[in-house]
């Protein structure tokens, strides 16, 4: 079967990750951008890649690439594309752009440039054209023009691959999807090992713990892909991937614990468990963390505490005196993995980190601190 090139779009500090999981699932010359991974595959793998990957924010084909210094230049860039090729005109479509040029700074009218090509292309060939939907539509172009340069890409995965499909119930301050994934993943959590978030939230961490550790494809509950409405779309291949990836489930022994003091947040969160399906795989408590009696040794710890957006300086750094100091007492032996933006916190913390990673939570630059918990020395 024929291979394409492919982009496959992540968050900063992930590409190693993502890499890593489109190697094992086949892909071939992989190599790493800032927040890309390109990469080449056949449209199977392609179909694997968006129901797998743990990591990717969306996987983009490429189309046409080309310098663009004006409107018609681009319009000229974008219609030279055989459209009716991979969609019909009963199809709806949706640009997304994004446009950093001296002659197109606004990337409402680079989509909306692109838009008419691919239109007025159908126009003169079927006398119909496809109909605009920026909520459902079926088929999602990607536009990226930067300086006098622009890619064209179809995006065949629609909506964001860290949009799971388990109609997902958040708290004030969630973590993204694939940023849980990737950090699970840096951790090098063993699955035989104790998993334990102190302050779950909504319960991110702790169901991307779960679906990693039971081979559970990150898109299992997806009502379906954007690659689904072209034309050269193969159900029954399809059919087999899925199928293929349901019967690799696996039913593991697992410890993994969850505790959150907020009450509305623990409705969601229990909500989240039973809608992923989980429910037998985690365990979570309504509770003060610093008040839990819940132990664990040579296990995990991997949470996303308050930042410190909504708390004085020193809220937060009594805060973080007070982590440091029951990790110190109730935890030693365990490896510790603290997501952060809070730098007074972090010296409040007490503990020496032996691995610091730079990532984005949102549009919040936060740093992920790794550290081995070891006991309290009483002198």
């Amino acid at each position: 079967m024929k291979s394409n090139k492919y982009v496959a779009k992540t968050l900063a500090g992930l590409e190693q990750v993502l890499a890593d999981e489109l190697k094992q699932l086949g892909a071939t010359n992989i190599s790493i951008n800032r927040r890309s991974v390109y990469f080449e595959s056949d449209n199977m793998l392609m179909y694997k890649a968006n129901l797998y990957l743990r990591t990717a924010l969306f996987v983009l084909k490429p189309l046409n690439q080309g310098k663009v210094t004006d409107k018609d230049s681009l319009y000229s860039l974008a219609s030279t594309i055989k459209w009716e090729e991979i969609f019909g005109p009963d199809k709806s479509l949706v640009i997304h752009a994004v446009s950093n040029s001296e002659q197109l700074r606004h990337s409402k009218y680079t989509a909306l440039v692109v838009k008419d090509a691919i239109v007025d292309r159908f126009r003169e060939r079927f006398g119909l054209r496809p109909s605009v939907d920026r909520e459902n539509a079926n088929i999602h172009i990607d536009v990226h023009l930067i300086n006098d340069y622009c890619t064209i890409s179809l995006n065949t995965s629609g909506k964001p691959l860290f949009i799971r499909g388990y109609e997902k119930q958040t708290g004030e301050a969630p973590i993204n999807d694939l940023l849980a994934a990737g950090i699970i993943k840096m951790s090098g959590w063993r699955y035989d090992q104790a998993f334990y978030d102190p302050f779950c939230g909504s319960g991110t961490l702790l169901i991307e713990a779960a679906m990693q550790a039971a081979n559970i494809p990150a898109g299992i509950h997806r009502q379906g892909f954007a690659f689904m409405n072209t034309l050269d779309f193969n159900r029954n291949k399809w059919k087999e991937i899925f199928d293929e990836a349901k019967a690799n489930i696996t039913s593991p022994s697992l410890n993994i614990y969850g505790s959150e003091i907020d009450d509305h947040t623990f409705k969601k969160l229990e909500s989240n468990i039973r809608r992923s399906r989980l429910t037998g795989y985690i365990k979570v408590k309504h509770e003060n963390f610093f008040k839990s009696k819940y132990r664990q040794q040579n296990g995990v710890i991997i949470t996303n505490p308050p930042y410190g957006e909504r708390l004085k300086l020193d809220d937060i750094e009594e805060f973080y005196y007070e982590l440091g100091k029951k990790l110190k007492f109730d935890f030693y032996n365990n490896k510790a993995h603290i997501i952060t933006s809070s730098k007074s916190g972090l010296r409040r913390l007490g503990f020496r980190y032996d691995k610091k990673d730079n990532l984005i939570n949102g549009k919040i630059p936060v740093d992920l601190i790794s550290f081995m918990i070891f006991p309290d020395r009483k002198d």
